[in-house]
């Protein structure tokens, strides 16, 4: 009997219909305890099922588990192994990422900037910024490393981090959801990673889910891709080239990575998607792009890595039976060609959620390590 089919909903529903006609018809009838046991257990029957059966409701909507063994997996938490395919040209090294032919093996020490103080000196901070650019005003959350010091000689990595829609900066801070900062602690505890700044901006004004384009309801792309690195730059003391900076993001936060990473790549250097896709997936109440406009090489990003490849490095971590993620996800890297190499790491199951891909962020901060030189430890 299938997680997502019409069976278990019928077989559900009809169970509480006819525990509910016993209860309305107060059966059994019969005085007693025991007459009053069944009555009990009645209800909490009646109420098993109609909870079960929301529970089927919000599972297909929101495509969590697509199987029994996706629920299995989640219950015992335990992850399938993963499968890891290359794609495109070869792996990038740090010169053909920062475009020279004698890179440093170390990350650049930059001059010490004059830098205005932070609010406080909390870790995870959320600050306002308002973007010159784009116009819009909107929150920046911060995660700085242990020990952050804006004086230091060498300058910090980046880890800018997209959430999905509807989503908020919790998605990577939670332990229940990505537990992205725990785990990016832990490597860099391990000596696996540098340690980096992670930058959580806002995604979505009013609700709208925006793709992360510039459109009538704000000009998110600008936003992202100009206004925060600016006010960045200004404000932490983070390191200026590409092999010290990279995009990551979950769902609709992983096409926005991909999008501003391969818009991008003269700053950023790698991408990394948990669940995402690439070309825009808008909601039926905003449409700010033309299907023309979604499919061509602009927004399209299987087009533009097949006619306009940046320099960049993709890493995409996706389960293989994920409606959602993996056609768009499968046919982009079936696209790609040098300069973009990407690195396609897949799971069994359908699901398309937390547990998905939390399991996974060590193998993509590991993979990052070992491409960009500005996060090697």
């Amino acid at each position: 009997m299938s997680l997502t089919g019409w069976l278990l909903p019928t077989l559900l529903a009809l169970g509480a219909a006819i525990l509910l006609v016993s209860i309305v018809l107060g059966l059994p009838r019969t005085p007693g305890w025991r007459a009053a046991l069944i009555r009990l257990t009645q209800l909490a029957g009646f109420t098993l099922l109609v909870v079960s059966l929301a529970g089927y409701g919000v599972n297909r909507n929101e495509n969590l588990f697509g199987t029994w063994t996706d629920l299995y997996r989640y219950v015992s938490k335990t992850a399938p192994p993963p499968r890891t395919v290359t794609f495109g040209g070869p792996a990038p090294t740090a010169a053909t990422l920062s475009g020279t032919s004698t890179p440093s093996a170390t990350p650049t020490k930059d001059p010490i900037p004059n830098l205005p103080p932070l609010p406080s000196t909390e870790r995870i901070q959320h600050l306002q910024v308002t973007g010159a650019a784009s116009g819009l005003n909107g929150e920046v959350t911060i995660v700085l490393p242990e020990g952050y010091d804006p004086k230091a000689a060498t300058a910090y990595p980046v880890l800018y981090a997209l959430y999905g829609f509807p989503g908020a900066h919790s998605g990577f801070l939670d332990p229940a959801n990505m537990d992205y900062t725990g785990q990016v602690d832990r490597a860099v505890a391990a000596k696996k990673l540098r340690a980096p700044i992670v930058v959580i901006p806002q995604l979505a004004w009013h609700g709208i889910d925006s793709e992360c384009v510039d459109g009538p309801q704000g000009n998110v792309f600008t936003w992202l891709s100009t206004d925060v690195p600016t006010w960045m730059e200004g404000h932490l003391r983070v390191a200026k080239a590409k092999t010290s900076w990279a995009t990551t993001g979950y769902s609709a936060g992983g096409w926005c990575a991909a999008w501003i990473g391969m818009k991008n790549p003269n700053r950023f250097g790698a991408v990394m998607s948990f669940g995402g896709y690439f070309k825009p997936v808008f909601s039926t109440n905003y449409q700010p792009l033309t299907q023309a406009q979604i499919e061509s090489p602009e927004h399209n990003l299987a087009a533009m890595a097949a006619t306009n490849p940046p320099i960049i490095a993709i890493w995409s971590q996706v389960a293989r039976g994920d409606s959602v993620s993996y056609p768009s996800h499968a046919s982009f890297m079936a696209s790609i060609k040098a300069p973009v190499t990407g690195t396609e790491v897949t799971i069994d199951g359908s699901g398309h959620g937390f547990h998905q891909w939390r399991p996974y962020v060590p193998n993509s901060l590991d993979w990052l390590a070992t491409t960009l030189p500005g996060f090697a430890p």
